[in-house]
């Protein structure tokens, strides 16, 4: 079956590009980036081990190419198609078709020289998801844009449309831009609902003017990525859909034209009998005639325009009826080959899509200087990775130094309750020598004064009995006493109290 591809559409300057290198985390060979149209060719990037580049008409030239059919445009196209491969980790899983800018004027679109809405309806039928990109910044829905629309009508399970640069509006006006695009794709779109739109930022960087609803765009992204991731499991199952839808179309289709030879052509084969019998108003009684006898829903029968605009250019000779035995194996194959290869497909193993996108970094701060001279900042995750692997080294070193800050300051504080403790031990080692010093000069003072009242008591006893006894008639006379066991000293032998303690505290 091959990969599921994606095919992105929009208008020029909408973000194309710049998606598919955020998507694929780098720039794919030849992607081209700019205000103005930049992009000119259908650029199909696919994956591979070595980065190649094959242009279009060798692409046509290959039976294993999957758009070989392509070559039905010519060669003018053909010259704008180009499959480019290279190695990105989402390429293994999908592969991505990258579109030329949808232009405004009429001049632009005459001078592509090729239908490019018929190459588009044509790759709608084929690729399994359509991405709608708008400009929240421009709005504007050309009519060839208007025309591309509209052709992919019956794709609606395909499509999935994106408001992008959503960070670069504010969230009030914004508001009223999401309105008006639903507004006017209901006008456009031929269903009654009209598919969800995401709001998204498709880059590595991060505007300032919307930073409230910066969540809920992160939310859309995921959501969209997550469409992406979810493709190669569910991509089987919508094939299996396309063919049996596609089965059912043919069988309608060959049930109109048997009714139409049955009724005038088997008669009359004229050259211009499919021309006659196929008019609009016609068509609509034979497929009111047929929706009674095939109970087929009248929705379910193609456009009556268009079945005649197509059954003009053929010849009434060309025309057959139904061949009854196709027409069995036709009904067999709807009723039940598909309900066995649909129960195939659900039973298949799923494969864990792994691939990751850059992470979102402020803008830088000369962005306008770079749009002034042409020089953009890389959109792609190369330039985000090399900022956000700055920021993480800013934010390590960051770490670092505060670690090292903290653990300075413990280190600090530690060695200053240490160096408290020291001089705490210092001061009470010297306050404890102050003592023992004091200490031992009391000691000697009174080993001193106990020696020299030794040699006065040895040399005058009598003086020394007279002092005694007068000193004791004076205590007498006060009527005090000394302590039993108390000596009295001579005045000069007298020790002061107040040294005494202070020798001892």
């Amino acid at each position: 079956m091959g990969k599921p591809t994606i095919l992105l559409l929009g208008q020029y300057s909408v973000g194309k590009t710049s998606m598919i290198s955020y998507l694929l985390n780098g720039n794919y060979p030849g992607a081209d980036i700019g205000p103005e149209p930049t992009t000119d060719i259908f650029a199909h990037v696919d994956y591979s081990e070595k980065t190649q580049t094959i242009s279009g008409i060798t692409l046509a030239s290959d039976p294993n190419y999957q758009f070989q059919s392509l070559k039905i445009f010519g060669d003018v196209f053909l010259n704008k198609l180009r499959a480019t491969r290279f190695n990105a980790p989402l390429l293994k899983y999908i592969s991505i078709i990258d579109t030329p800018g949808i232009l405004t004027g009429d001049k632009q679109v005459e001078n592509r020289g090729y239908d490019f809405a018929q190459v588009i309806k044509f790759l709608s039928s084929k690729v399994d998801c359509i991405f709608l990109l708008f400009d929240a910044n421009k709005l504007d829905i050309s009519d060839e844009y208007k025309q591309v629309i509209q052709i992919l009508e019956g794709s609606e399970d395909k499509i999935k449309i994106i408001l992008n640069k959503a960070d670069w509006v504010r969230p009030r006006e914004l508001v009223h831009v999401r309105g008006a695009l639903m507004w006017a794709l209901g006008k456009i779109m031929r269903c009654p609902e009209v598919p969800k739109v995401f709001i998204g930022s498709f880059w590595p960087y991060w505007s300032n003017k919307n930073t409230l609803l910066r969540d809920a765009i992160k939310e859309d992204v995921a959501a969209v990525i997550k469409e992406i991731v979810d493709l190669p499991n569910s991509y089987h199952r919508r094939r299996v859909n396309d063919v049996a839808k596609r089965a059912r179309n043919v069988r309608i289709h060959s049930y109109v034209m048997d009714e139409i030879i049955r009724r005038k052509l088997f008669f009359t084969k004229l050259l211009t009998t499919t021309d006659t019998e196929t008019q609009p108003h016609k068509l609509r009684n034979v497929y009111k005639a047929l929706a009674t006898r095939r109970r087929i829903v009248l929705n379910d029968f193609p456009d009556p325009e268009l079945f005649h605009i197509k059954a003009k250019k053929t010849k009434a000779k060309d025309w057959s009826r139904i061949d009854y035995k196709l027409d069995k194996l036709l009904n067999s194959f709807i009723e039940n080959d598909i309900s066995s290869i649909a129960n195939a497909a659900i039973n298949e193993k799923e494969c864990e899509v792994k691939f990751r996108v850059p992470k979102k970094v402020p803008l830088p701060e000369d962005y306008n200087k770079l749009v002034k001279s042409k020089k953009l900042p890389q959109f792609l995750a190369e330039s985000s990775q090399n900022q956000s692997s700055k920021e993480e080294k800013k934010l390590s070193e960051g770490e670092s130094k505060e670690k090292s800050a903290k653990m300075l300051k413990d280190e600090k504080v530690r060695s200053k309750s240490e160096k408290n403790k020291s001089e705490k031990s210092d001061g009470r080692i010297e306050k404890h020598q102050k003592k023992k010093k004091n200490r031992n000069e009391l000691n000697q003072k009174l080993k001193q004064r106990s020696v020299k009242s030794e040699k006065n008591w040895k040399i005058s006893p009598k003086s020394n009995n007279k002092y005694e006894e007068s000193s004791e008639m004076k205590r007498k006379d006060d009527g005090t006493s000394l302590p039993k066991g108390q000596e009295s000293n001579d005045g000069d032998d007298m020790i002061d109290q107040k040294e005494v303690e202070n020798a001892f505290t």
